[in-house]
């Protein structure tokens, strides 16, 4: 290779040597003579070992020998190429041992183990995988013995002994050892004839108490046997007969008994003597019997007494011995054969008889003469007419 880099090198000497003897030179005796200036044209001429401009006139300017890079005259030296900067693409590939990044030529670079935990490039290690960190689950599973939570992966974590006490927090209740169950009392009393008391959620009585003796237990129990002695307090009003008038105490007992005045008394008595004349006055509302209604005046004397009417009644009473009859509401109903009457309230029907008539439409139909609906074929043929002939007639 050597040795073919000197042979063309020594040729373009040459040929530079031949090129100069061939310009034209300036004659010392010719005045005239003009000395030519080189100027070289844009772009590079080259062969495999150097590059070189070349003036208007021909001649080759600027000779040089190529870099051993990728030449600037666009020439490559495939001996003996430039160096390549390889540069790493994003993402990493990886095997089962290590990882690295690719160069845009395909060069491997970066070439790494992987880590112990679940390394960089996204490769995770079955042989020797990286340490699980657990994180707890909400919530507790148990058995009977222990409580515990879950890791996502599916190990039990923080596992504890049920407390013996109470209703342990993971939500397991202990049937062999059960909690001391804390009695409250629900609102109210029960009582019997000697005590009160109240009663847990659980159905346990509590506070257990015997009645008072003198007044009325705030229970709600009386003493019927001993009584508290009772204090008379007169209702509003008064109740009378023809010669004393009274107030009337809670318990039913007359308190504050007086004659009544001569005049109209203040009890509200008139004297029967010469009583006046008593209007009566309806109250509202009906009260009935199984034959009669009637309204009452505030004296308690029956007014406007009627029979009750067939219908159910307006004051409320319904005749179930002898209930009013139903008077049907009938309407002419039919179809293509048959015509009838139908209740429109009760649906009961009657009268159901086939179409009859004499009465016919222009085709022949019949029309009957009761629901006058058209029934029946036509009765009258349409002749349908077609030109017929012979060797005689037509």
């Amino acid at each position: 290779m050597k040795i073919k880099k000197i042979i063309l090198s020594c040729l373009s000497v040459f040929a530079f040597i031949l090129t100069l003897s061939s310009c034209e030179m300036p004659s010392i005796n010719d005045s005239t003579s003009i000395q030519h200036e080189h100027k070289a044209l844009e772009g590079y001429k080259y062969d495999e070992v150097n590059h070189w401009q070349e003036c208007e006139c021909g001649e080759r300017i600027n000779i040089e020998s190529h870099s051993e890079e990728n030449c600037v005259c666009g020439y490559e030296n495939t001996d003996n190429p430039p160096v390549h900067e390889h540069k790493a693409l994003e993402g990493y590939k990886f095997d089962e041992v290590n990882h690295w990044q690719e160069c845009e030529c395909g060069e491997k670079m970066n070439i790494e183990s992987h880590s112990e935990e679940k390394c960089v490039c996204g490769y995770e290690s079955v042989v020797n995988p990286p340490v699980h960190e657990h994180k707890a689950l909400e919530g507790y599973k148990y058995d009977e013995s222990n409580h515990w939570q879950e890791c996502e992966c599916g190990e039990k974590m923080n596992i504890e002994t049920h407390s013996e006490e109470e209703k342990c927090f993971c939500g397991y209740e202990n049937v062999v050892n059960p909690p001391v169950h804390e009695h409250k009392a629900l609102e109210g009393y029960k009582y019997d004839e000697s005590n009160h008391w109240q009663e847990c959620e659980c159905g346990e009585k509590m506070n257990i108490e015997t009645h008072s003796e003198e007044e009325k237990c705030f229970c709600g129990y009386e003493n019927v046997v001993n009584p508290p002695v009772h204090e008379h307090k007169a209702l509003d009003g008064y109740k009378y007969d023809e010669v004393n008038h009274w107030q009337e105490c809670e318990c039913g007992e007359m308190m504050n008994i007086e004659s009544h005045s001569e005049e109209k008394c203040v009890c509200g008595y008139e004297s029967v003597v010469n009583p006046p004349v008593h209007e009566h006055k309806a109250l509202e509302g009906y009260k009935y019997d199984e034959s009669n209604h009637w309204q009452e005046c505030e004296c308690g004397e029956r007014m406007n007494i009627e029979s009750h009417s067939e219908e159910k009644c307006f004051c409320g009473y319904e005749n179930t011995d002898n209930p009013p009859v139903h008077e049907h509401k009938m309407e002419l109903q039919f179809d293509d054969m048959n015509h009838w009457y139908s209740c429109y309230e009760c649906g009961e029907t009657e009268g159901y008889e086939p179409h009859h008539g004499y009465e016919m439409t222009e085709d022949g139909r019949l029309i009957c003469e009761v629901c006058k609906t058209i029934y029946g074929e036509p009765m009258i043929h349409e002749h349908k007419m077609e030109l017929q002939f012979d060797d005689m007639n037509h």
